[in-house]
């Protein structure tokens, strides 16, 4: 997300669209119609910006110790720092709120017991992300949700909402996401 962060901030899509391109040729994951539209959008018309953070760094970046902008992307906490800097110093009148991640297994191959409440990643347990998506929306004074803690799946019940242990089901898992992100953001605004 900071990569995006940076072309909002340029207005220069290059990378975000050579990326999704990338991604559609290789990796058989077309977002060639997001990064095309969001390379369209009036950042001016804009209100709100949710960005969900974290699930993917867990298995990646490092969570990092310090509230410093990081245009490199080397930590989660210096990403969302950049990400939230990028945006605000060209559209200061865009409300940013955060949103984390839901309990999951992880990868889409593990079993069962191979889940974010049980096994850390080299980089920790994925409640470790949640709680430095919290401390950056702090620092910043922004909204955010915790999802991990709210979102109500569980190793229970992960099989109804999740379609590959970690992406949610078309139709129950979304309209999961939806009510709960989506209360948030009623109570939020």
């Amino acid at each position: 997300l900071y990569n995006i962060a940076k072309c909002i901030n340029t207005n220069d899509y290059s990378s975000l669209i050579a990326g999704a391109e990338w991604t559609r040729d290789n990796k058989n994951d077309d977002n060639t119609p997001q990064a095309n539209a969001m390379a369209k959008l009036d950042w001016n018309k804009v209100d709100i910006l949710v960005i969900a953070f974290g699930t993917n760094d867990w298995t990646g970046n490092p969570i990092g110790t310090e509230l410093t902008s990081d245009a490199s992307g080397a930590t989660f906490k210096g990403a969302m720092c950049y990400t939230i800097e990028q945006i605000q110093s060209k559209y200061p009148h865009l409300q940013i709120i955060l949103i984390g991640m839901s309990f999951r297994l992880r990868t889409t191959t593990s079993t069962p017991s191979d889940n974010s409440d049980d096994v850390s990643t080299i980089n920790g347990y994925l409640n470790e992300y949640q709680k430095a998506i919290l401390e950056v929306a702090e620092n910043y004074h922004i909204p955010a949700f915790d999802m991990y803690r709210n979102s109500g799946v569980n190793r229970y019940n992960y099989t109804y909402y999740l379609r590959d242990g970690i992406h949610p089901k078309a139709l129950e898992g979304n309209k999961h996401w939806a009510m709960k992100i989506g209360s948030f953001l009623n109570s939020s605004l």
